[in-house]
C-alpha cells in the first residue's frame, strides 16, 4: 500500500512541475486551453482623469525616423540587391519568403538587427526563437562580408 502512496505522490510531483513549465513557457494556465477562468489579477488603483486638453496636430515623423521603421515594420531599410537569405542556416524557401515579406531582403539588414527588431522579426516569422536559436545575425555578419 506504501508503493502506491508514493508512486502518486511522484505522479501528482510530475503534473505540478509540468503545469508551472508550461506557465512559465507559454506565459498562461495550462487550463486556459479548456475554458478554466483566468487567475485573479490583483487590480490596480486607476489614475485620475486629466482634463481633456485642445487637439494638436501630430507632428510628423522625421524621414530617417519613417525609414527606420518602414511601412513594413521595424526592420533597416534595403540598399541594393536582395542577397539569397536561403544561405543562412535555419532559412528554407518558406522563411525567405516571409523575411522579403516583412521587408528584409539582404544579409546586411538581419546583421543589423537590434534584440527588439530581431524579436518582432521572430514573432512575424512565428518561429519560436529560432532566429537567436540558429544565430541568424552571426551567419548574417560574415555573409554580409563576404564570407
Amino acid at each position: 500500500m506504501s508503493l502506491f502512496w508514493t508512486l502518486l505522490v511522484i505522479i501528482l510531483a510530475f503534473f505540478a512541475g509540468f503545469a508551472v513549465f508550461v506557465k512559465v513557457r507559454f506565459g498562461s494556465s495550462p487550463l486556459a486551453a479548456y475554458g478554466a477562468a483566468p487567475a485573479a489579477q490583483p487590480e490596480t488603483p486607476a489614475a485620475p482623469a486629466e482634463p481633456p486638453q485642445a487637439a494638436e496636430p501630430a507632428p510628423e515623423a522625421a524621414p530617417q525616423e519613417a525609414a527606420a521603421t518602414g511601412s513594413q515594420g521595424p526592420v533597416p531599410p534595403a540598399d541594393g540587391a536582395p542577397d539569397d537569405l536561403k544561405l543562412i542556416s535555419g532559412v528554407g524557401p518558406k522563411l525567405e519568403e516571409k523575411l522579403n515579406g516583412i521587408g528584409i531582403t539582404q544579409f546586411r539588414q538581419i546583421a543589423a538587427l537590434t534584440p527588439a527588431q530581431a524579436s518582432w522579426v521572430d514573432d512575424q516569422l512565428a518561429s519560436n526563437g529560432r532566429l537567436a536559436r540558429d544565430d541568424w545575425i552571426g551567419q548574417a555578419k560574415t555573409l554580409s562580408q563576404g564570407g
